[in-house]
């Protein structure tokens, strides 16, 4: 068997993150005819345990979390280490503590599109992880 530490870090997390971000595709491919509208809230439940993962990251990184900026910031860096480079965007300062998150590249919407799942359930995947991960940095 070959040494992992042959295999370059950027290739493996290349190989990780992708396949990391292909799951809920491959997940909604295989259990939403089963499941119907039960997989919705089934899978919403998935996604705020990955949100308390995002924190965990968040924390073991010690990523900055001081002001609502610094969450936004440290959360899109989170969502990069667990899912890869192809997430993208901006955090948007808004009056008092405020920050908006937005997101202009998305692997969830990458892979689903590729594996030709509905992209209308992305945006309630996403909304899951992201108020997730917020409220528990609170």
């Amino acid at each position: 068997m070959p040494d992992l530490k042959d295999i370059p870090d950027n290739v493996r997390w290349k190989c990780a993150a992708e396949c990391a971000a292909k799951l809920p595709a491959l997940y909604e491919i295989a259990f939403r005819g089963a499941l119907g509208n039960k997989y919705d809230a089934l899978e919403q439940e998935i996604w705020m345990e990955i949100a308390c993962m995002l924190r965990d990251v968040v924390h073991d990184c010690f990523l900055p979390v001081k002001d609502a900026r610094e969450i936004a910031r440290s959360i899109q860096s989170a969502t990069i280490i667990l899912f890869g480079p192809e997430y993208g965007g901006e955090v948007i300062e808004l009056a008092g503590d405020n920050a908006v998150i937005l997101v202009k590249r998305c692997p969830f919407l990458i892979h689903g599109h590729t594996l030709a799942t509905e992209h209308e359930h992305v945006f309630s995947r996403c909304m899951a992880l992201t108020l997730g991960s917020v409220s528990i940095m609170l």
